[in-house]
């Protein structure tokens, strides 16, 4: 997933959860629930193969992507601290896989990376002649829908 959708559900769930802790442990679970539905993800190409200058474009959008979920948020909730925790709770798995290109060799990242690649279930995360039958049956048009539906429904769980 694009970091906005995790970034805005996580946010509606810390508006709609009462209990801080349980609201923090839902926001951080919905990402990997989020990384099992069929999804786009944009490219990381240069940042996974530490070639930092080429990374640029690729930083930005991430940055924007991230920074456009918290737009959302302002825009749509009651801008409660624990619905900004919430939205950067759940966008953090991507945080830590991203670290793990940065520090190689490291135990954490690299068992992190592992089960959350693993979760990746219907997304194309392996090369086109890897991929699995179940992963080129879904076209981009469902895996876009999926994301959108995701945003608006998180949307409307935070005007609540």
């Amino acid at each position: 997933m694009i970091l906005i959708v995790h970034v805005i559900l996580g946010s509606a769930i810390g508006s709609l959860v009462n209990n801080v802790p349980l609201a923090i442990i839902l926001a951080l679970l919905s990402h990997y629930v989020l990384d099992f539905i069929p999804h786009l993800d944009y490219p990381v190409k240069n940042f996974s193969q530490k070639q930092w200058r080429k990374s640029v474009p690729e930083f930005l959008r991430i940055f924007f992507d991230f920074f456009a979920g918290m737009l959302l948020i302002y825009l749509f909730s009651s801008n409660r601290p624990i619905i900004y925790i919430c939205g950067f709770i759940a966008a953090a798995p991507d945080t830590l896989t991203a670290l793990k290109y940065a520090f190689p060799g490291n135990r954490f990242l690299e068992d992190h990376y592992k089960l959350h690649e693993k979760l990746h279930f219907w997304n194309d995360t392996q090369p086109p002649h890897k991929a699995s039958a179940r992963q080129e049956k879904i076209s981009n048009f469902w895996r876009i829908l999926s994301q959108a539906t995701v945003i608006v429904i998180s949307i409307l769980l935070l005007k609540l």
